[in-house]
């Protein structure tokens, strides 16, 4: 009798060791944390949640542009650690196909163990409302900071710390033609945002970091008077921004022809040389240092894909 109950125990014990085990391998919806990670505020409250895997959701967590959700594809490697893993926001081209841009980097994820975010600004009225963050709208500027779709990035950035407790006090960035406008134009008009690194790829035009460069915003900072700008210059041209060419990226179909963007060249490639270039003569006209990037990708066009792996190499 003895020996029936001790074996009764032992396969007992063998099942609550494999349900234990099978209960590990099933991604996990996170809870919130208390206080986050690194310096992130107590106070935010994650909008959203998370498991291991592909995510996919609308955010709506900034006040300001509740009305106009944004579509986020997200994808977290298993056996990542979320306290530790670094971020990656990326930025699709006018097609809005974040799932497909994020399925471009989920071979490194796994491999790095980075966590990946991709968002669609599904909300906005057209593709310059998207690339300019929400700071031209109806061929209208908006000089206020507050209402800018920006913002939804840095918001989501601070819930998502709270959610995982991750560590990190900044993110990185990756956009492709029209997301490479996005991304460059926040780094622009975001000088206090938590960008580590900001990779801008092959994008169509771009915003000349100076006030006489002959044409208003979007083509230039002139019109913008809601940023401080001998403070925001200099920690411009000091953020670890990568500007990525695509040495045959020079058909003119799709491009934008109006005359602020002809001034800067007659093809992506083209615009993208004049932009670093230009940026570097402001840098060194007000006296701050740059320490932007640039790299030519050979047999490469306008194709993400193709551009994925600089990018690779400079983030991670």
């Amino acid at each position: 009798m003895r020996y029936k109950i001790l074996i009764a125990i032992a396969m007992m014990a063998a099942s609550l060791s494999l349900t234990s085990c099978w209960e590990d391998d099933v991604p996990p919806v996170l809870p919130p944390v208390n206080g986050g990670g690194g310096d992130n505020p107590g106070d935010v409250t994650p909008t959203f949640t998370l498991t291991y895997g592909e995510n996919h959701f609308d955010y709506t967590g900034y006040e300001p542009c509740k009305d106009k959700p944004v579509e986020i594809w997200s994808y977290i490697p298993v056996g990542g650690d979320m306290k530790k893993m670094p971020v990656l926001m990326v930025f699709p081209g006018e097609s809005l196909d974040a799932d497909m841009h994020i399925r471009i980097w989920e071979s490194l994820a796994d491999d790095k163990k980075v966590m990946l975010f991709g968002f669609n600004f599904k909300s906005a009225s057209n593709t310059t409302e998207y690339t300019t963050g929400g700071m031209r709208i109806g061929g209208k500027n908006i000089d206020v900071a507050e209402t800018w779709s920006f913002n939804c990035v840095e918001q989501f950035f601070k819930e998502l710390k709270m959610l995982t407790g991750n560590e990190n006090n900044t993110y990185d960035m990756w956009g492709h033609s029209a997301g490479g406008q996005f991304v460059h134009r926040f780094v622009t008009f975001m000088p206090e945002a938590s960008v580590g690194k900001a990779v801008v790829a092959n994008s169509g035009w771009y915003t000349m970091p100076y006030d006489d460069f002959g044409y208003d915003f979007p083509h230039s900072i002139k019109g913008i008077n809601c940023i401080d700008w001998t403070k925001a210059l200099p920690k411009l041209f000091g953020r670890k921004m990568y500007i990525q060419l695509g040495l045959n990226d020079t058909d003119r179909s799709g491009l934008n022809t109006a005359e602020g963007s002809d001034k800067q060249g007659q093809n992506r490639l083209e615009r993208g040389r004049y932009y670093f270039e230009q940026s570097k003569k402001q840098a060194q006209k007000i006296g701050c240092p740059f320490v932007w990037e640039k790299t030519e990708v050979p047999g490469v066009a306008h194709n993400a894909l193709g551009m994925q792996p600089a990018a690779a190499k400079v983030l991670y």
